[in-house]
């Protein structure tokens, strides 16, 4: 039975993805951070002068990329400063391969579980655009909220908050959030470590959305909004082209304005309304 052993195929191979997934996100990014922080921790803390914890926390908020810092000191040094910045640098790259391994080959067996790829069938742009819009809007914002509900538990304990601001404080740092939502900060050791543990995790949640966006409804949303090859000009609806001998290839100067449009224009505007219209909104409230 040919159907059913694609089937049966398909299912091992969704299974297949989670368990790797998991070991990656919740094993594999921590294990390899919280190691990286303790020996250039531990560097820093020589050339500083500071403990070996200030030193590792330090280094781990850079390395984590987290929007707040977990201890309160900052390089005096030229050699300390520098060797930060070097640093930050490597954490931006590191970030970067987390989000390129978990945008490829992993997730796409649960793309195409979740009906946000289907390989083989065309999916028409509507369907694409409400799928890609369901993603943004419900699923991530559920799936962040849903992490902050779990982890936030433990920290609470560790601190001795109430469950609510360690619901919070989680959910701040899952949404990379700079203002956070509650004025609780972790000041134990535990807490600390529990902090870090979550900008790891949060950098390959990131990673997980991305990766149910890269996938056959972002294609569709590009061609939609003339955001992609195969399209005559900026701003007209696309036709997807199945043959990519014959299709045909977007210019350099179309795809560089196209870019420049986007990151210049379009994206400030819609952070600048979203922020007037849900802005306002908190301060009528």
């Amino acid at each position: 039975m040919p159907v059913q052993d694609d089937a049966i195929a398909a299912e091992q191979s969704v299974r297949a993805a989670l368990v790797q997934l998991f070991i990656f996100m919740l094993l594999a990014v921590p294990v390899f951070l919280f190691l990286v922080s303790l020996i250039l921790g531990a560097f820093i803390a020589a050339i500083e002068d500071w403990t070996l914890s200030d030193g590792f926390f330090f280094i781990a908020a850079l390395a984590a990329t987290a929007t707040n810092p977990i201890v309160s000191v900052v390089p005096a040094t030229s050699s300390g400063t520098a060797f930060s910045a070097i640093v930050g640098a490597w954490a931006l790259a590191f970030m970067m391969l987390i989000l390129s391994m978990l945008t490829g080959d992993v997730m796409e067996p649960i793309a195409i579980k979740l009906g946000l790829s289907t390989p083989g069938k065309q999916m028409s742009n509507r369907e694409a655009i409400c799928k890609c819009l369901g993603v943004l809007l419900i699923v991530l914002p559920l799936w962040n909220f849903f992490w902050s509900a779990i982890l936030g538990g433990p920290l609470a304990a560790a601190e001795g908050w109430a469950y609510a601001d360690g619901f919070w404080f989680s959910l701040g740092v899952m949404t990379a959030s700079t203002t956070g939502y509650t004025s609780a900060a972790p000041g134990t050791p535990l807490g600390m470590v529990f902090s870090v543990l979550f900008d790891c995790w949060s950098l390959s949640l990131a990673a997980i959305g991305l990766g149910f966006l890269d996938s056959q409804i972002a294609e569709h949303l590009c061609l939609a909004i003339g955001f992609s090859a195969g399209v005559t000009s900026l701003g007209c609806s696309g036709q997807q082209y199945t043959d990519p001998v014959n299709s045909p290839q977007p210019s350099i100067k179309l795809s560089l304005l196209q870019l420049t449009v986007f990151l210049i224009i379009v994206v400030p505007a819609f952070a600048f309304l979203t922020s007037l219209v849900l802005g306002g909104h908190c301060g009528a409230g």
